[in-house]
Parts: structure tokens; C-alpha cells; sequence
């Protein structure tokens, strides 16, 4: 999961520093940052939930829960601006 999300990262990267790929509008700057946010939140959870499956075996995918808290601060940076 963490190797996907930098994967996603490293697209979004892409896709903010080459405009030309959006068509008429470019990514905007606050979709980027909270795009980045998401991202790196995922690999963040993805090293809570191995750290979790190592104390309690089969109880690691409850950390991905977290995905929920990050996608609406993701959403109000996106929209703050």
C-alpha cells in the first residue's frame, strides 16, 4: 500500500509540473497539495497498520480506517484556499 502511494505521489508530481496533460486547465495548486496530503497520509497509516499487525496479528487493516479523518482534512485544504 505504501509503494502505491508513492507510485501516486510521483504521478501527481507529474501531472502538477507538466500542464499541458490537464487540456485547457492546469491542476490546480490546492489539488496538488491535498492530493500530496492523501498520499503521504497513506504511507503514514500503511506503517501504523504493519506496526498493528506486528502486536496484534489480523488487526492491522483497522488502521486504514484512519483514511476517513484524512480525506476530509484533504478535502477542507483543497476547498481553504
Amino acid at each position: 500500500m505504501a509503494m502505491l502511494a508513492m507510485f501516486a505521489l510521483l504521478s501527481a508530481r507529474y501531472v502538477y509540473r507538466h500542464p499541458e496533460l490537464c487540456g485547457p486547465t492546469p491542476m490546480p495548486l490546492r489539488s496538488y497539495e491535498a492530493a500530496r496530503f492523501r498520499t503521504l497520509g497513506l504511507v503514514a497509516i500503511s506503517a501504523v497498520a504493519v506496526a498493528v499487525a506486528m502486536v496484534l496479528p489480523g488487526a492491522g487493516n483497522a488502521a486504514f480506517m484512519l483514511m476517513f479523518v484524512l480525506m476530509r482534512v484533504s478535502r477542507r485544504l483543497e476547498a481553504a484556499r
